[in-house]
């Protein structure tokens, strides 16, 4: 059963790490959101264009919705249960890419699917076994490829990324690891993705893979405690976010093309932390906020780099 890219408890990751020395301060502009009549808003993912996929959440459950020109599209698969579609990733053309928890399957059984114009795609992988999770969509580049994680009938979870089709499948293997999350991917196929122990229960960290080179890098931030990456541009910039010592959360990038991580980006009166969920091709980060420690509700967030 897959664990949500939304980790709610961080376990430090056992290994050798590294630091590096962090790139010069980027400043940005931040705004906040949250929907009418609902609890918390996360904004999941920003595309080149500065549509916004949010979800939303109110009484216990969960809508996603699109962001774009000023209006909002509730995004909902006609298949899903209500309330169950889960949206991820929005790429050019507002093509969403999401899952939802399938009717009539087992327990967390999940259903990947894909959005555009209206029409909504459902997407299983062959081999995925739906008892032990089923297949997942969580990312999409600005040039359509998608990335998402299946479970196998032992319960393993694999990272792939395909053009929408199980004709173009393309299996990722990372040795020794068997319980991955695949949370971004860009147009050059890079992808980020999240390790979990302990039969794909518990969170040991986050990781830069470069297909091409096999190229495998563990993102630290320096002198942090606990790390969560998700989204990457094409420039290979990661959206994540990290604990301090306090248990406080900071937005960071990882610049993968220069293996350097920036300064904390920390939205204005975020007394309760900065969570970065997203990333597109200018900089522009989304993610959400708690200005108030005291409380759980989050606040969707914009960060527009200055000078852009």
């Amino acid at each position: 059963m897959f664990v949500s890219r939304h980790v709610a408890a961080l376990a430090l990751f056992g290994g050798s790490t590294f630091f590096v020395a962090a790139a010069a301060a980027q400043t940005y502009t931040f705004k906040t959101y949250t929907a009418p009549n609902s609890g918390s808003t996360i904004f999941e993912s920003t595309n080149n264009a500065g549509a916004t996929l949010a979800e939303i959440s109110t009484s216990g459950s969960t809508a996603c919705s699109l962001r774009y020109g000023g209006k909002s599209t509730t995004i909902s698969d006609p298949n899903a249960p209500p309330l169950s579609t889960v949206c991820l990733g929005v790429g050019n053309g507002n093509v969403i890419v999401g899952y939802y928890q399938a009717p009539n399957q087992p327990a967390g059984a999940s259903i990947g699917f894909s959005y555009k114009n209206g029409t909504y795609t459902d997407f299983v992988v062959p081999a995925a076994t739906p008892a032990m999770g089923g297949t997942q969509l969580n990312a999409i580049s600005s040039n359509g490829l998608f990335a998402g994680t299946y479970s196998d009938a032992n319960g393993f979870q694999h990272v792939f990324t395909t053009r929408g089709s199980t004709t173009s499948l393309h299996l990722i293997n990372i040795p020794n690891q068997q319980y991955l999350l695949a949370v971004g991917v860009n147009n050059a196929g890079d992808i980020v993705v999240q390790n979990f122990g302990a039969n794909g229960t518990t969170y040991t960290g986050s990781f830069y893979y470069t297909p091409a080179s096999k190229s495998l890098i563990q993102i630290n931030y320096p002198n942090s405690v606990q790390n969560v990456c998700h989204d990457v541009n094409n420039s290979g910039d990661v959206a994540c976010h990290y604990a301090d010592a306090q248990g406080v959360q900071h937005g960071f990038i990882y610049h993968g093309a220069s293996n350097t991580y920036s300064a904390n980006i920390d939205a204005p009166a975020s007394t309760g932390g900065t969570l970065l969920f997203g990333i597109n091709d200018s900089g522009r980060v989304v993610g959400s906020t708690t200005p108030n420690p005291q409380t759980s509700i989050r606040l969707g967030l914009v960060g527009t780099p200055s000078g852009t």
